[in-house]
């Protein structure tokens, strides 16, 4: 029996969480040069920058201008080329600690930027949230999302956890949802089980 398994490879990036933006921001120089180096040696490398978009705009604004203009286009040639997943979110709010708008416009510019870059991706992100809103699959439905990866915030019966199933809002409006049994970090330390990773 041949087993196949899908790992996707991705950043949890807390931009202002346990240090302050200062201080995060100081790692994405070197993130980013070990990404691009990635994307570059495996063509069949795949990358997913974590739902948002303010990513990329705080990696752009501590690189020198002709520094800026080489990584915007390596940016643009990977997200075009769908090998680096962006969007479509700007930033990853808590759901239910923000207005209804910011979470409409938080998507529309996370639209907006990733489409200028190349390519948005169509996949809602909410991995760290604390709470999930009701109106989720409805909104992202509107920005023709209809898939969603999920972690925290989920209300599930502990003896019936379906890790796929189908979200509706009070509308009707539905979302394919993933959820994460283990969290957004369960194969973090895989490379470090060489005999496991090999099996």
């Amino acid at each position: 029996m041949t087993i196949t398994v899908h790992i996707i490879s991705h950043t949890h990036w807390d931009r202002e969480w346990f240090l302050s933006c200062k201080f995060t921001a100081e790692w994405l120089i070197p993130f980013f040069n070990s990404l691009f180096k990635l994307l570059d040696k495996y063509p069949d490398y795949y990358f997913v920058l974590d739902g948002q978009t303010l990513i990329i705009e705080d990696y752009l604004k501590q690189l020198s201008q002709r520094k800026k203009i080489k990584a915007e286009k390596k940016l643009e040639k990977y997200i075009s080329q769908s090998r680096l997943l962006v969007g479509p979110y700007y930033l990853q709010p808590d759901w239910r600690l923000v207005s209804g708008e910011s979470l409409l416009r938080n998507i529309i510019i996370g639209h907006q930027m990733a489409q200028k870059l190349g390519r948005v991706m169509k996949a809602g992100w909410l991995l760290d949230n604390f709470g999930q809103i009701s109106q989720a699959p409805q909104i992202h439905n509107g920005f023709d999302i209809n898939g969603v990866y999920l972690w925290r915030g989920i209300e599930a019966d502990p003896e019936h956890i379906q890790s796929e199933y189908l979200w509706e809002s009070p509308d009707g409006s539905q979302v394919t949802s993933v959820y994460l049994l283990s969290s957004y970090r369960n194969a973090m330390r895989l490379a470090e089980y060489s005999d496991v990773a090999h099996q």
